[in-house]
């Protein structure tokens, strides 16, 4: 949509309107009001240059009117208008910085009839005022102020390739309609809703977004519509209403690295739909939690790296899931009913509904290897945001090769590539000779190689296989250092200088690490001296 036509839109709620659920109807709507609003008049332009009094050319501007900023300086002065339009843009190779007065944001719309109150922002750097000793921090953006129910009274931003260093808050109450789009925009800070009355807010955020956490808060009747896709968020993502309204969510295509919360209440209408999502935290917490919410349909998804991985209650129902390295991948109160076609890794609900258990077979960017058991193996009636996957890769593909098109388990459709098989010499503190040398890699289905050099007094040639230690290590009768973790009992392969090692021929050892030691029996003066060499890092690959 052209940013000239957004700011009228003011009155329209993509996601009310009757027969239109899921993104596709999102942007049906969006793209039906920007062809009624009709092609808008070329806008004047102002270009602004160091000195320049940016506050004051935004206050003469008249509504629709583009502001090119050609320079690199630090604009300091809250901005603030009602009743028009702008674009607000840095010129071609210059990357301005709008700072807001001490205390305050870098921008404040307050909600007004007519065009509303709004702004498309292009290539900025947007952060709050500085804080005075004992102050609280400021968001770098605030939409804030009081509407009544009608007409409609708005305030809306749009973000594209900007910088904002803070967070960005909607907190209006009556009858106010707030807009807020990010697009290839990093928000370091949270993106917070907590408008109060009946205040309406619509949240998008696509192409590559990245913002540190997103949190749905209201009060009173007020109500969120979110479209999110491909975005980013680091922290987590709270939907968490404190009294009545509507909340639809749609989330497609993103990352999300912290704790996924949704917390309704008796009066509290949640709907939220999840489709080809990464939630991959660092350990810690609950991936998705879910309770007293109308509505949750999580399908495809990729939940890793969680204490516990899904813990939500009835109605929620979720398809296609791959949940693996998670202490417990199910809480007690996710029933049989709720979960189908889904490979996870601990084995609960196995057999039921067409649910997998055991290791999913991933690469480095977690998508299944050949051979997996959650290929081709999930629901395809399911998939209802669009075709592709979180890469943007087609969703229905035949990946096992026996002419049924079906959709894999997980976030990832396409299938990974299993690592490179690499050899990498490492020796200790250095003490070790080093005559132990890889002849090949170590590479699936193939043996590994390697050779152990003679000396003038070897009787024998001794491969260890095993882990590293966490520190060399040395033993009464041997000379040098033990290399090898002694505690997980590394296998030897005796042989007269060349040693072959069998690598199965399997994904499911792709990416293994593991570690050779050269060792050697000397016979100088004819007493058995076993001598330590050097090692070699392994990664099993192709």
């Amino acid at each position: 949509m052209d940013p000239r036509t957004f700011a009228p839109i003011q009155s329209f709620h993509p996601l009310q309107t009757p027969g239109n659920r899921g993104f596709r109807g999102i942007r049906a709507c969006l793209a039906l009001a920007a062809s009624l609003l009709g092609a808008p008049a070329a806008p004047a332009q102002t270009v602004v240059t160091t000195g320049d009094d940016l506050a004051a050319v935004v206050a003469a501007a008249a509504h629709g009117d583009e502001i090119v900023i050609q320079s690199d300086a630090t604009f300091v002065g809250t901005l603030s208008w009602t009743s028009k339009h702008l674009i607000l843009r840095a010129g071609v190779g210059y990357h301005p910085t709008l700072r807001g007065s001490p205390d305050q944001p870098a921008l404040r719309l307050t909600p007004s009839p007519g065009f509303g109150s709004s702004v498309w922002l292009r290539g900025l750097r947007l952060e709050p005022g500085v804080v005075p000793p004992g102050g609280s921090a400021r968001p770098a953006v605030l939409h804030t102020g009081t509407a009544p129910t009608q007409p409609y009274h708005s305030s809306n931003t749009d973000f594209e390739d900007c910088l904002v260093l803070g967070d960005v808050e909607a907190a209006c109450t009556g009858g106010a309609v707030n807009w807020i789009n990010l697009k290839r925009t990093r928000v370091v800070g949270a993106v917070e809703v907590s408008g109060t009355g009946s205040a309406y807010t619509y949240l998008g955020a696509a192409d590559g977004a990245d913002i540190d956490e997103l949190r749905l808060e209201n009060n009173g009747q007020a109500t969120n519509n979110c479209f999110i896709e491909e975005l980013r968020i680091r922290g987590e993502l709270r939907i968490r209403p404190l009294s009545s309204g509507e909340h639809d969510v749609f989330i497609n295509r993103s990352r999300l690295e912290g704790p996924v919360v949704l917390q309704g209440g008796s009066s509290t209408g949640i709907s939220v739909f999840m489709e080809s999502c990464l939630l991959r935290g660092t350990g810690t917490g609950t991936g998705l939690f879910a309770r007293s919410i109308d509505v949750l349909e999580a399908d495809n998804l990729t939940i890793t790296d969680y204490a516990v991985g899904l813990d939500a209650e009835l109605p929620a129902s979720f398809a296609n899931l791959l949940i693996f390295d998670v202490a417990d991948c199910l809480a007690p109160v996710v029933l049989p009913a709720q979960i189908r076609r889904s490979l996870i890794e601990d084995g609960t609900y196995q057999g039921l509904l067409g649910n997998l258990g055991g290791k999913p077979w991933i690469d480095a960017n977690l998508a299944l290897l050949p051979g997996s058991k959650g290929i081709d193996h999930g629901d395809n009636s399911v998939i209802s945001q669009g075709n592709e996957d979180l890469f943007g890769d087609p969703r229905y593909q035949d990946n096992d090769g026996d002419g049924v098109v079906r959709i894999n388990c997980g976030a990832i459709e396409s299938l990974g590539t299993c690592a490179q098989a690499e050899v990498t010499p490492y020796n200790g503190s250095g003490s070790n000779p080093q005559f132990l040398a890889a002849l090949t890699k170590p590479k699936l289905g193939q043996p590994f190689v390697a050779s152990i050099a003679y000396g003038p007094q070897t009787a024998a040639t001794l491969l260890a296989l095993g882990v590293p230690s966490p520190s060399p290590l040395t033993l009464a009768g041997v000379e040098g250092e033990i290399l090898l973790d002694l505690s997980l009992f590394p296998t030897l392969y005796f042989a007269s200088g060349t040693h072959v090692i069998p690598v199965p021929n399997s994904f499911q050892y792709c990416g293994v690490e593991l570690a050779v030691q050269g060792l050697r029996i000397d016979l100088p003066g004819g007493i058995p001296l076993a001598r330590c060499g050097n090692g070699l890092r392994l990664v099993l690959g192709q």
